[in-house]
């Protein structure tokens, strides 16, 4: 369908016009509510971005933290460590009274028994007291003294009168490992 136009021309050429305008301030409203649309939402990005950052910042320290007490646990264990090994290297070059007690008591004849002792560790010296029930025992014990490696020197004085039955004797020993 055709539609007569009877409108002069000018007036249709302000009609033209104005829905000319109409259009472009349309056109121009949505382009004007998009590029507001893409700022909010750029503005949405990096908000976000920030706060990942800001979380990765955190993260970050504490990691620090984290890794400056992990280090100085490490420097710490390492000072007990060395200091460990000291008391270690120590107590390896002692001598244990206890120990040469027993290799000493370890060698007894049946019926012997002790009724003194004494060490000195800065020496490495002692001397045993003790009892036998006969010299012969007495020989035997000695002797296996001698064989062991242990000691540098042995040697038993036999206290009061010399008896072949119910000995009371002192070993004097040097230790030497």
């Amino acid at each position: 369908m055709n539609y007569i136009n009877l409108l002069p021309k000018i007036e249709l050429q302000q009609r033209n016009e104005e829905k000319k305008l109409r259009l472009i301030l349309v056109i121009g409203s949505i382009c004007l509510f998009l590029l507001i649309f893409l700022l909010l939402l750029i503005f949405v990005f990096e908000i976000k971005a920030n706060s990942y950052l800001e979380e990765a910042k955190i993260e970050l320290a504490e990691k620090k933290v984290d890794l400056f007490q992990v280090n100085q646990l490490e420097k710490r264990i390492s000072k007990l460590n060395s200091t460990f090994k000291q008391i270690n290297r120590f107590y390896q070059n002692q001598i244990f009274t206890t120990e040469i007690f027993k290799t000493l008591t370890f060698y007894f004849e049946p019926g012997m028994s002790v009724q003194g002792f004494n060490f000195s560790p800065e020496t490495g010296k002692g001397y045993l007291l003790g009892y036998a029930k006969n010299l012969e025992s007495l020989e035997k014990y000695r002797d296996k003294l001698k064989e062991s490696a242990i000691f540098e020197k042995v040697e038993i004085e036999i206290l009061g009168f010399l008896k072949t039955k119910d000995v009371t004797f002192r070993l004097d020993f040097k230790y030497g490992k």
